[in-house]
């Protein structure tokens, strides 16, 4: 089986390298495929074909697909180019392409750009396989594994994951052949979903499916992050790490798109962010020895129905999103005029005087409003908009579950309810509606829970009876 796949293969290299040797006498590009004939060790040459181990030049491309996996356990290793679940022109008529690769240590360094050499995690050729459990491709970096790469492509025309382990790194870098020996400079991007249904260039491709995903639990570095290009969908997870941009965050770009109404909706470009513990920044310069000439606009370009930006809170609240600006141009504003925002803030132990910012954008370059406002839990609050300041926070928190009575919602109606009620911090402030629910559920809670129903003690009922008498004579002055 291997020898006459071997042999079909190895034609068909013979005629790429014959075919890029008469455009340039410098370009002797082999494509290189993950056949796991022994194990599943990337760097072991006898796993590829032809054996050609991983490092051993600049000129190679690397592919995993035929629905194999791969496993990177330790050492440094460079490559041109590296495609997992990317089925190239020889492989486009095999009838799996999904490929994976587990990283549990090292360092991968993709130092190729353009068509050749770009990094990508689940990329499709026509024929676009339909079946979901045979297309696309995984990365999955545990331990302190590092990737760095000359720009990244996840889930083009069909679905990509990269997922990015706690200890794990992953750092977008042009490859910079100017200097000697040659060496990694400053940020690259990355694309997320590109290739939906949406788009029609040259008329509408059959099958286009790009749906990319990068969840960060480590540390991930780039320049721009272009979220559902041409139609896709694409969305980045946020799990207590860190992700630095040292460009913009571009969300939902629809070039050359159709006007079909139901395939636009389709489209869907989203920023999850979970809990406090991580960071979150649009602009900042992770690497102050590399000078940019031409520093990038650092803003957030997300005025669309399908962006969405997502936060759920935990005990700490949220993590936000910080944008810096360029000392030399007007940058470090935030456009999200129509685009969605999710929160789900069960979790956080509001105060009446709790505040959540959002967005820190740069003063005066906060641009627009959310389009709608889903709470996915229990607890509301108020969106704000300090357009002076550029920020988008949170305040008057509010729990719609939970017990009747219970404002200062630590699970127990009592006197301290009370309280919260008379300073006018109940969900209807000073109203009798609310009074009445305290009044109804006193005791309700955690003494209930242990069979004791306490009963308001005479100064509290004063203090009840007076503000009752005091709603009756506001009712009667109206």
């Amino acid at each position: 089986m291997k020898t006459a796949r071997l042999s079909a293969k190895k034609m068909t290299h013979f005629t790429l390298i014959l075919a890029l040797s008469i455009v340039s006498q410098d370009c002797w590009a082999v494509f290189v495929y993950f056949d796991g004939s022994t194990n599943t060790d990337f760097s072991l040459a006898t796993n590829w074909t032809p054996e050609n181990a991983p490092g051993t030049n600049l000129v190679d491309i690397y592919g995993i697909d035929d629905g194999l996996s791969s496993t990177y356990s330790g050492g440094t290793t460079q490559v041109k180019g590296l495609r997992v679940g990317s089925a190239a022109k020889e492989h486009q008529f095999g009838d799996t392409h999904f490929g994976r690769l587990t990283m549990s240590g090292g360092t991968l360094e993709i130092t190729g750009s353009g068509a050749e050499g770009l990094f990508g995690i689940g990329r499709e050729r026509e024929p676009i396989i339909t079946d979901d459990a045979k297309k696309g491709g995984e990365l999955i970096m545990n331990g302190s594994s590092t990737i760095i790469a000359n720009g990244l492509i996840v889930g083009e025309r069909t679905k990509g994951l990269l997922s990015i382990g706690q200890n794990s790194i992953v750092e977008m870098r042009t490859w910079d052949t100017t200097v000697v020996p040659n060496q990694f400079g400053g940020t690259e991007d990355i694309r997320i979903g590109n290739y939906g249904p949406a788009y029609d260039d040259f008329g509408a491709e059959p099958g286009l499916d790009g749906r990319g995903l990068v969840d960060v639990h480590g540390s991930f570095m780039a320049k721009d992050m272009y979220f559902s290009e041409h139609g896709a969908q694409g969305e980045l997870r946020l799990s207590g790490g860190t992700v630095n941009l040292n460009g913009g965050l571009i969300m939902d770009l629809c070039d050359n798109c159709q006007s079909n109404p139901v395939l636009l909706a389709q489209r869907l470009a989203k920023v999850s962010i979970f809990g406090s513990s991580g960071t979150f920044n649009v602009g900042v310069d992770p690497d102050p020895l590399v000078v940019d000439p031409m520093p990038p606009l650092r803003d957030i370009l997300a005025a669309s129905p399908t962006a969405v930006f997502s936060f759920t809170a935990d005990s700490g609240g949220v993590t936000p999103i910080t944008l810096f600006q360029n000392a030399s141009e007007p940058s470090g504003g935030a456009e999200i005029q129509g685009a969605q925002l999710e929160l789900n803030l069960d979790a956080y132990p509001f105060t009446p005087t709790s505040k959540l910012t959002l967005i820190d954008a740069t003063a005066s370059l906060l641009l627009g409003q959310f389009g709608s406002v889903t709470f996915l839990g229990n607890t509301t609050a108020s969106v704000n908009y300090d357009f002076t300041n550029g920020d988008v926070f949170l305040n008057n928190f509010q729990s719609t579950g939970g017990l009747a009575g219970d404002f200062d919602n630590d699970g127990d109606v009592d006197g301290h309810d009370f309280l919260v009620w008379q300073r006018g911090s109940s969900p209807n402030s000073l109203s009798p509606v609310d009074l009445l629910a305290w009044q109804d559920n006193y005791g309700d809670g955690s003494l209930t829970a242990l069979g004791a129903v306490p009963e308001p003690s005479a100064g509290l009922l004063a203090l009840v009876a007076g503000a009752t008498l005091g709603l009756n004579l506001r009712g009667r002055k109206r």
